[in-house]
């Protein structure tokens, strides 16, 4: 329908009320009226129209937006491409004045995309940046202003790959751009920078002008009117400098506001072109670490010149932020360029000494370091001077000597200033470290001078970071300031940190002990007060004694247990440093015994902060000990140990507990991370278990060995999964250490030899363990419990394992025996299923072999997995406890490292899926239900509404909230409600289909329906399901195409023998599935698609060739025994070829009858839909030659054996490539290689899908696709 001048006021009303109405229902009526403009090619004319005529900038908006999502999402010819660009082009010069920000925006992505997505289809899209140069040689300011813009996002656009097009197809054109233009544009705006501040241009760039000037340029204005520029030009090819016949670019600001707009848009362009991915490394913008920039050797005229550097940090110094961190980012690109741009050793030694004296002189004056962005930038740009240049080269300069000297003091004030500086410490310690770290190889006579900073720097870190308790103690600084809550920051300095420390490590270690001795001397008098106190208030005096703490007193703990938290950060990190330091014999024993000195001081540590919990110590652990060896005293020991723990629950809940202050948990997650660390370097298969470390901690602690040092560790486990029950992130850090101790060949050896571990074993129930009934602690059971089996399986006793599971068995026969109506109705009984549920799931995971797997299995198969199907019949609905129990028999159902092994006569593979089956089944059943789809569909609904297909006016309301709004919790609501069970379901089967120790035919040859069953429910769910909704959730799409590549593949009768509306749903799905960006997806369809063609045509290409056989038997014995009748030849023959035609008649070498069947009906299926083939046959084709695919191999196997099924529609596909394909629609030269190409394709390729010829088909499709893609 053609939009009339009469209609276009109703469109600005409507586009007013998309774009500004706080009514939902009128913005989405709105959106629903104007989306035809955004989804069908037809209406690009209309959209033109409406910016030619109208006035209103939200109509505007709606027309450039909806033309780059049609240039984007739909194939548009290339003359519409280039009329677009032309008329975009001439329309921002002459309205771009008075258009709306926000309009102009979208017009410039418009005609940038237009120009990427059809740069190789018109040399006139090739031209763009020289047309848009005429914008920057304009006299109006808003022109050159708008010039920038244009080619900043150019360049934006150009580095970014576009929904719907190949990795491969991005990069050939980013590579052209970068090879035609980019270096040109990087130089206009050097020479705009240049103008604009009243600098100097660099002498390359000056020389390139006046050689314009010398051959025919006019030096002046051009003659083009001012409010407009030239049409586009209609060829011509971008040099790698400026043109000859080009004017320099002299832009000028006539107001201060009208220069920052320049000057941003000039800097912002040349970081963009800086940051430009050269050779298509794809950088993490968000990562610290930039790597090296791979700019082109064309760049290295204007990069050698000195003057380009110092344009840029004058810049820097003449400006207020955001322009001047610009300039420092600019610089800091610079900084990063390769080291064979140079054209040799000296240019880059001049590069680097002008850079290091810039920097010099910017601490010198500390120029602009006042602004906290300035300040963050340049910090960057010095941790980029060591990452990119050896140590060697700065030592060698003249200027080194005063600049690290500059730097130091730098870096003091820095960490003296941390809550100025807390985000910028990073790359200044990583400088130092870099620094660090090179110096042993450092072969210049020139000093380094490092051994007169470094330490300093690692005391003014270390002093600075104890002193910032203080200030949060004081209250002067926030909670949100504390240098302790920041994880991220903490982190990062850890890891720079020992290298600091381990340059001068004696010297280091000391005066860290000097400050930490008097800090733990000091704790232990709080502490012994602490615990007086504690028995004071637990004998009920009322009145504490003269001499016990107060309040204050409280605090006061508080703060030195801060600062013992840096203390142990700070050792843990060095600690861990180890594993990097290198160095003679000598000086590893010597950083060994240094080791030992600061590792017994946390350990020390650890029996202080322990001590305050009164009856928790070495007596509760010997008494636990003895009953786990089974000694005389057991029962009195075990006594002893249960009253132990209850004496630690009452102090963990008693007013002087510390077991709930903050900062007794972040002193306790410190001592958790050194424990990570020793474990690491002097615990396992690497570490050195006769190492000076642990002479040093026998002679302060009397920890003589490992096995010492694991005890005590273990004991820390039992300690806080105890104590600290309700602190999540130290069960969880205290699981994980505990897990990877377990976790080790030598560790786990180790730890099974412990009585500590024997009494854990023992004594694993909720009882011992407290942690376990918090249900924000359920995730943990798994861990836990994993761990455990992991000991428990280390030696494969069957007695053992008894014990184990005795408190397990004794609880799952319990509630057993309780009625279905007591069992939904109780919440403890809920409780405890869930907790059960999950405690199963680690046990099982942990069985690795035959022998622990069957164990399990035969503890719970028969007599338990039945009180779990009680359990998800009766709690279907209750997500909490129906997942938990869907994912035990999903791990149960696992045949890792082959520990499902059955013996021949043993019927426990058929038994395992029939109770798999039940599950599925049972599951399957409710989930499908109306009423829980409905509830399902209405949870996501919230979701699918917002989303607007047209985007918001900047500073207006977005419509529906969008995605970021309310619209997420919905999303996930239904994923809880729905998706993830049915994912867990799919997997589930599908592990059982792919696990090998069931036979399947049992099943149909006894009646049983227990595979027809789950195969049904199973694909029910499948259907249940949203097409959105399956590719919205990558867990679930993996689920779905994992169980359909396994039914295709084993039971491909189960996805045929279904209605036609069921198997055309399936297929689409699996074409879909194609296009996945996730390559294992894509692989998994085509090997789906691959076995029901290969099925189907197999089975017909049998059944005709048996036919043909007996027919031509037949046939014979006939003419042989009318030829020759009568002779006992004759009969012979005759009786040979009767043979032969019975053969054909008896079934040999046919399909089987159910095959056969499943192979016709399939046939039927896809004559009622023959678009299915060809629909997935053109994906393939698409993908493999127009786009980039990993998986090529993959993709090759459906190929062939679909246009073998269906050579139709194979003839059809490619008529359509070749007519209407990409690119070739109005390339008749593409479209004659394309038609070359099909032909080679198949070149000496039967119809058969015998492996070689496969092989061969696959090798000429890999021969035509890189020499299509090699020639466009």
């Amino acid at each position: 329908m053609a939009l009339t001048k009469e209609q276009l006021p109703q469109l600005e009303r409507m586009c007013e009320a998309l774009y500004t109405s706080s009514n939902a229902d009128e913005r989405k009526q709105a959106e629903h009226m104007l989306k035809v403009f955004s989804t069908n090619p037809e209406y690009a004319t209309q959209c033109q129209m409406i910016l030619q005529n109208s006035t209103s900038p939200y109509a505007q908006l709606l027309a450039s937006s909806s033309l780059v999502r049609l240039v984007t999402d739909h194939f548009l010819p290339a003359n519409v491409k280039t009329d677009i660009r032309g008329y975009v082009t001439n329309y921002l010069a002459s309205h771009g004045a008075s258009l709306m920000p926000f309009v102009v925006t979208s017009l410039v992505q418009l005609l940038c995309r237009v120009v990427k997505l059809g740069w190789f289809e018109n040399e006139g899209h090739r031209e763009c940046p020289q047309d848009v140069r005429k914008f920057l040689e304009q006299e109006s300011p808003v022109h050159v202003y708008l010039g920038l813009r244009i080619l900043c996002q150019l360049v934006a656009e150009m580095n970014t790959p576009c929904p719907g097009r190949s990795l491969t197809q991005h990069r050939k054109t980013a590579v052209s751009f970068r090879d035609t233009a980019l270096c040109d544009i990087f130089t206009w705006a050097i020479s705009c920078l240049a103008s604009v501040t009243g600098a100097a241009l660099p002498s390359a760039i000056a020389s390139a002008n006046a050689s314009a000037s010398e051959n025919g340029g006019t030096g002046g204005r051009p003659s083009t009117p001012p409010g407009g520029v030239s049409p586009p030009s209609p060829a011509g090819n971008a040099a790698h400098a400026p043109r000859p016949n080009q004017p320099p670019l002299r832009p000028q600001a006539r107001s201060q506001d009208e220069k920052e707009k320049m000057l941003d848009q000039t800097l912002n362009l040349a970081l963009k072109c800086l940051s430009y991915d050269f050779v298509g490394t794809c950088l993490d913008e968000s990562s610290e670490d930039l790597g090296t920039i791979q700019v082109p050797t064309s760049w290295r005229p204007y990069l050698e010149d000195p003057q380009t550097m110092v344009l840029f940090i004058d810049t820097y110094a003449a400006t207020q932020p955001p322009l001047s961190n610009c300039a420092l980012e600019c610089l800091v690109r610079i900084a990063s360029v390769r080291r064979s741009l140079f054209s040799g050793e000296a240019e880059r030694t001049k590069f680097l000494s002008r850079l290091l004296m810039g920097t010099r002189d910017i601490l010198r004056n500390q120029t602009g370091l006042a602004e906290h962005e300035n300040y963050h930038e340049f910090c960057r740009l010095l941790g980029r001077l060591k990452t990119n240049y050896q140590l060697s080269e700065l030592v060698g300069l003249d200027s080194y000597a005063e600049w690290i000297s500059r730097v130091h003091e730098f870096t003091i004030s820095s960490l003296v200033g941390w809550r100025w500086a807390q985000g910028s410490i990073f790359y200044l310690l990583g400088l130092w470290s870099r620094l660090v770290s090179s110096a042993p190889y450092l072969k210049s006579t020139s000093p380094s001078l490092l051994e007169n900073y470094v330490p300093l720097i690692y005391q003014a870190y270390v002093t600075s970071r104890v002193e910032s308790v203080q200030a949060v103690y004081d209250g002067s600084v926030g909670e949100d300031e504390d240098l302790l809550e920041i994880e991220d920051s903490l982190s990062d300095q850890m890891e720079a940190l020992p290298y600091l420390c381990r340059f001068k490590y004696e010297q280091s270690a000391e005066f860290l002990c000097s400050m930490m001795d008097p800090t733990m001397a000091e704790y232990f008098n709080a502490v012994e007060s602490l615990k007086k106190t504690m028995e004071a208030s637990a004998s009920g005096i009322s009145t504490p004694p003269a001499g016990l703490l107060d309040a204050n007193a409280l605090k006061a703990i508080d703060l030195l247990e801060g600062r013992l938290t840096w203390f142990v950060h700070i050792i843990s990190a060095v600690v861990r440093g180890r594993l990097s330091s290198g160095g003679s014999s000598a000086t590893a024993e010597m950083q060994e015994t240094v080791d030992g000195d600061l590792s017994a001081r946390c350990f020390r540590i650890l029996n202080l902060v322990d001590s305050t919990t009164p009856d928790h110590g070495e007596a509760a652990a010997a008494a636990a000990a003895a009953a786990a060896i089974g000694s005389p005293q057991a029962a009195s020991a075990a006594a002893t140990a249960s009253a132990a723990a209850a004496a630690a629950e009452r102090a963990a809940s008693g007013p002087y507990s510390r077991v709930y202050n903050k900062s007794r948990q972040r002193l306790e997650l410190a001592l958790l991370s050194f424990f990570q660390s020793f474990r690491k370097v002097y615990i396992g298969e690497s570490a050195m278990h006769s190492s000076r470390v642990y002479m040093r901690l026998n002679e302060r602690l009397g920890l003589h060995d490992h096995l010492v040092v694991l005890g005590v560790m273990v004991r820390k486990v039992y300690f806080n999964l105890r104590v600290y029950r309700t602190h999540a992130e130290i069960i969880d850090q205290t699981l994980k250490l505990f897990q990877d101790l377990a976790s080790g060949y030598m560790s786990g050896k180790q730890l099974h030899r412990l009585d500590a571990v024997h009494y854990v074993l023992c004594s694993h129930t909720e009882s011992s363990f407290p942690f376990l009934r918090e249900r924000g602690n359920l995730r943990s059971r798994t861990t836990f419990y994993h761990t455990l089996g992991r000991l428990l399986f280390m030696d494969d006793a069957t007695s053992r394992f008894r014990a184990f599971v005795l408190p397990i068995h004794n609880t799952l026969c319990e509630l057993a025996s309780v009625p279905d109506v007591t069992l939904r109705d109780t919440t403890e009984c809920r409780r405890r299923m869930i907790g059960l549920s999950r405690d199963l799931r680690g046990l099982a995971q942990a069985t690795s072999s035959r022998k622990t797997y069957t164990m399990v299995y035969e503890w719970l198969y028969p007599k338990h997995t039945q009180l779990f199907l009680r359990a998800l019949s009766i709690w279907t609905a209750d997500t909490d406890l129906a997942h938990p129990i869907l994912k035990l028999f999903n791990e149960l159902a696992l045949n890792k490292t082959q520990r499902i092994t059955f013996d021949a006569s043993s019927p426990g593979g058929i038994l395992l899926f029939r109770e798999i089956s039940k599950v599925v089944c049972l599951y399957g059943e409710y989930v499908c239900q109306e009423a829980v789809v409905n509830a399902a569909a209405q949870a996501a609904s919230a979701q699918a509404n917002a989303g607007a297909d047209i985007p918001p006016a900047p500073g207006t309301p977005e419509p529906g909230g969008g995605p970021s709004g309310g619209g997420g919790s919905s999303r996930g609501d239904v994923y809880t409600l729905r998706y993830k069970g049915i994912w867990i379901s799919l997997m589930m089967l599908t592990r059982c289909l792919g696990g090998g120790y069931v036979n399947f035919g049992v099943f149909d040859l006894y009646g049983d329906p227990s595979l027809n069953d789950a195969v049904r429910w199973a694909l029910r769910m499948c259907l249940s399901i949203p097409v959105g909704d399956l590719h919205g959730y990558k867990k679930l799409s993996r689920a779905h195409y994992s169980l359909l590549e396994q039914l295709c593949h084993s039971h491909p009768s189960s996805i045929i023998n279904t209605d036609v509306e069921t198997f055309s749903h399936l297929f689409r799905s699996l074409e879909m599935g194609l296009r996945s960006l996730e390559v294992s997806i894509s692989s998994q369809c085509a090997s789906a698609l691959d076995s029901l063609a290969a099925f189907c045509f197999n089975a017909n290409s049998s059944m005709v060739q048996s036919q043909q056989a007996a027919a031509a038997a037949a046939q014979q014995a006939a003419a042989i025994a009318q030829a020759n009748a009568g002779s006992a030849e004759a009969a012979a023959a005759a009786a040979a070829a009767a043979a032969a035609a019975a053969n054909g008649s008896l079934g040999i070498g046919m399909p089987s009858a159910r095959d056969a069947e499943a192979a016709q009906l399939m046939a039927k299926h896809l004559r009622m839909n023959p678009q299915l083939v060809h629909d997935a046959l053109k994906a393939l084709y698409e993908i493999v030659l127009f786009e980039e695919c990993s998986n090529q191999w993959s993709l090759s196997r459906p190929m062939l054996s679909l246009a073998l099924l269906d050579v139709e529609a194979f003839e059809r596909v490619q008529h359509e490539l070749v007519s209407q394909g990409q690119g070739t629609a109005n390339n008749p030269e593409r479209a004659q290689r394309l038609r070359t190409c099909f032909t080679r394709l198949m070149h000496d390729v039967s119809p058969s899908l015998e492996p070689k010829n496969r092989d061969r088909f696959t090798q000429n499709l890999t021969v035509v696709r890189l020499d299509f893609q090699s020639r466009t």
